[in-house]
């Protein structure tokens, strides 16, 4: 069970599960904060600024909002003020929420927070790491050919999502990730994800996931071809 709770800034405002944690303070979404205590687990970047923290007994992923594409080279990490509600990390945050209430394999939300300026906003995002898991991407770049019973997972895992009318708008293998004897599959970043009716978009989706595998093979000169990804399909059709 989550429980939202929202409390206001001098400058924004903060959203947080308070069964989690009581009170939720700013710091914890700056880096200054936990490099003064010496709890970053490790550091990434990407299309978002990423921290894994320790907290008391938690591993925390901590994310800052970062645009990509061209309009990225301009405007590197501010959204355009659309209201509260509609702001990046909120929605990923509640979106987080109803996802963990449908029992669906993602991180739980911590908290997340937007600062305002002007009409524009800046947005952090903080979710329960998942233990023990390596991406999709990572596994296929170092053990190039992987068994059919993996690729199935991760076609199940997706299907779960689409019987769900879950949206993913970057689902590739770097937001695929695989715990434990890498059959247990998760996915993360759903930043513009949202709920969506019909089905028409699933296989342009699928279509997606596919360039992805080819192009991380690829990059690693391995092969990905029919065959992985009809081992995908079967997971997915229930076959």
């Amino acid at each position: 069970m989550i429980s939202p709770r929202i409390t206001t800034t001098s400058s924004g405002a903060i959203i947080f599960d308070e069964d989690r944690v009581s009170e939720f303070s700013a710091e914890y979404f700056d880096v200054a904060y936990w490099q003064s205590r010496d709890l970053i687990e490790s550091q990434a970047y990407g299309r978002g600024s990423t921290l894994i923290v320790q907290f008391q007994q938690q591993s925390w992923v901590l994310r800052h909002y970062l645009r990509g594409g061209l309009f990225g080279k301009v405007v590197n990490d501010s959204y355009l003020w659309l209201g509260q509600r509609r702001t990046r990390c909120f929605r990923e945050w509640r979106l987080l929420a109803d996802l963990v209430e449908l029992d669906l394999p993602v991180p739980k939300p911590v908290a997340a927070r937007y600062i305002r300026r002007g009409r524009r906003y800046t947005a952090d995002l903080i979710t329960e790491k998942i233990p023990s898991v390596v991406t999709l991407a990572s596994l296929i770049s170092e053990n190039g050919q992987l068994t059919p019973q993996i690729w199935e997972a991760v076609g199940r895992c997706v299907r779960r999502f689409h019987e769900a009318g879950v949206y993913h708008a970057d689902l590739n293998a770097h937001n695929i990730m695989l715990e434990g004897n890498a059959q247990n599959v998760h996915i993360i970043d759903f930043d513009r994800g949202y709920f969506r009716p019909g089905d028409a978009w699933k296989q342009q989706n699928l279509d997606r996931l596919k360039r992805s595998l080819v192009k991380v093979a690829g990059s690693g000169k391995r092969d990905f071809g029919d065959g992985e990804w009809n081992h995908v399909l079967e997971g997915y059709n229930g076959t």
